[in-house]
């Protein structure tokens, strides 16, 4: 009889916490937003931040390698990206530092690409727009890729590239709020492609603003 009754009532508890509601917030999106609008309000919400800096720690994972490391990123918006990698194995030593033209904010380029709404959802009870930006030439590799971006704080929290080799990378992302800027904090990256796969987690920390960083 106790076992039957502990059954029940574990049974109980799961299907109350499956069935139970995610409450969303109050939250009307904007029927007239289209993705030229919605990537202008991804980089207004940076306005004022000319700089940041922040440590991370890196743990990649594929089937042959296992790497740990950490490092700095330094970034000069809009588009000016320096990772300085720690505890690389000799093998990997000319990717010591690494610095791109690519912002860490947009991770395409976006002139290359239509954007569109595609959707909008609540995650979590979070509002959010997915952009859907397709490649203007058929031939490029990275064909498509899509946004989920904040409807209130303009982050992109989810992102998956798709390739015409039918590979794929998908981004969750998470951010904290840094001297009035919402910066990325933790990264899981997820990349498959045919011939390999691999996954990332990166934490960034001890972040910096506004300093009149050079390189």
């Amino acid at each position: 009889m106790t076992k039957m009754f502990l059954y029940s009532s574990v049974m109980l508890l799961l299907l109350s916490i499956v069935t139970s509601p995610v409450f969303c917030k109050d939250f009307k999106f904007d029927s007239t937003m289209t993705g030229d609008e919605l990537w202008r309000r991804v980089d207004s919400s940076l306005s004022g931040l000319r700089d940041y800096t922040s440590e991370f720690n890196v743990d990649a994972s594929s089937r042959d390698i296992h790497l740990s490391v950490k490092g700095k990123l330094s970034c000069i918006l809009p588009d000016r990206v320096k990772f300085v990698l720690e505890g690389l194995p000799s093998f990997l030593g000319e990717h010591k530092e690494i610095i791109t033209d690519k912002s860490i904010q947009e991770l395409i380029d976006r002139k290359k690409f239509s954007h569109s709404i595609a959707m909008t959802e609540f995650i979590q009870g979070e509002p959010f727009y997915v952009m859907k930006s397709t490649a203007l030439d058929k031939k490029d590799n990275l064909q498509e890729a899509r946004f989920w971006i904040h409807a209130e704080n303009y982050t992109s929290n989810k992102v998956i590239l798709k390739y015409a080799s039918g590979g794929y990378v998908r981004a969750e992302q998470k951010f904290e709020k840094i001297n009035g800027y919402m910066l990325p904090s933790y990264d899981d990256i997820s990349i498959t492609f045919p011939e390999w796969r691999a996954r990332m987690i990166v934490q960034f920390y001890n972040f910096a603003t506004n300093t009149g960083l050079k390189f």
